[in-house]
């Protein structure tokens, strides 16, 4: 599977989703008791492919709401439910499967939780077949990406990123470019 980013042409947005799925399809698959809501509490990132096929479907990821949540939650009856569990993002398929980012309701993956190492270089991958910057294109950037992976410090920021802490991003900045020297 090579990476490749999306152009603006519908080939191409068909090529990376399709791309995106045979990812999708490597991720540990979770029996989703459908509970949590509280994991869509803020607004989520996605790659450029995955951006325009919620688009397509309706849900603008940075659209502003009310209270914060992501914008595909929808509240029915006071349940909160994502209106586009079919085509969710690689993030979302990883909440509940990592051991950053376990299911508070008991759901665990067959073969239990993957390290947050493995679910970065999912994303990492996803970005990367679905577009979202150059500079995870540049062999130096991944060398230093695998390099902070495997450093206690970082990888710990990493987790925090991974669970939607941005607060960390000057930390993780910082300390990649401690370990960079």
């Amino acid at each position: 599977m090579s990476p490749r980013r999306p152009s603006p042409g519908h080939r191409e947005l068909e090529a990376a989703i399709e791309e995106l799925e045979e990812l999708y399809a490597q991720l540990p698959a979770l029996s989703c008791l459908g509970l949590c809501e509280a994991s869509c509490g803020e607004h989520i990132d996605a790659s450029t492919a995955e951006r325009r096929r919620l688009l397509d479907a309706g849900v603008d990821l940075d659209a502003p709401t009310p209270d914060g949540a992501c914008p595909a939650l929808t509240r029915t009856f006071g349940t909160g439910r994502c209106s586009v569990h079919a085509i969710r993002p690689t993030i979302c398929r990883l909440w509940g499967a990592t051991a950053s980012m376990p299911c508070l309701h008991g759901c665990r993956p067959e073969g239990g939780l993957v390290d947050d190492a493995t679910a970065m270089r999912w994303m990492i991958t996803s970005l990367q077949i679905g577009g979202h910057g150059d500079h995870l294109d540049d062999p130096a950037v991944r060398e230093l990406l695998e390099l902070a992976l495997t450093d206690p410090l970082a990888a710990g920021l990493f987790s925090r990123f991974l669970r939607g802490d941005r607060s960390v991003i000057g930390q993780l900045y910082e300390r990649m470019v401690a370990l960079r020297v």
